[in-house]
């Protein structure tokens, strides 16, 4: 087995394999876009693709609210920061924030404000 870096010539096999697995649950990612710091491809013994992986940035947003202020205000206040935050990722060449929530009312305030819920289950593992 071989762990190399991405390739363009890859791009033919990595497309046969999304289209034939994974169509259905998410578009293939651009490998070849700048939004990714690294590509590694997986090789088996004869030189046929097992996996591609990319490392890129998500951004987070995170934030802390004082809940003892009316909902309204809230409300009005989550609505002008989301504005903020959008231009200040355009400006950054961010497409998308993301946001971990545990409090279900605040949940529902973030999806009425434009955020929607991710595909699959949001996981993490420490490397540091």
């Amino acid at each position: 087995m071989l762990i190399r870096l991405f390739q363009q010539s890859d791009l033919k096999a990595i497309e046969v394999i999304h289209n034939a697995q994974y169509q259905t649950e998410f578009k293939l990612p651009d490998f070849n876009n700048n939004k990714f710091l690294e590509v590694v491809v997986t090789e088996n013994d004869n030189g046929d693709i097992i996996s591609a992986a990319g490392i890129r940035f998500i951004a987070e947003v995170v934030a802390v609210t004082n809940k003892n202020e009316p909902v309204k205000v809230r409300r009005e206040a989550l609505y002008k920061t989301m504005q903020a935050l959008i231009l200040l990722g355009n400006k950054h060449g961010i497409d998308q924030l993301h946001a971990f929530i545990q409090d279900q009312k605040w949940l529902k305030h973030l999806l009425r404000a434009g955020f929607e819920p991710c595909k699959g289950n949001a996981i993490f593992t420490n490397i540091s």
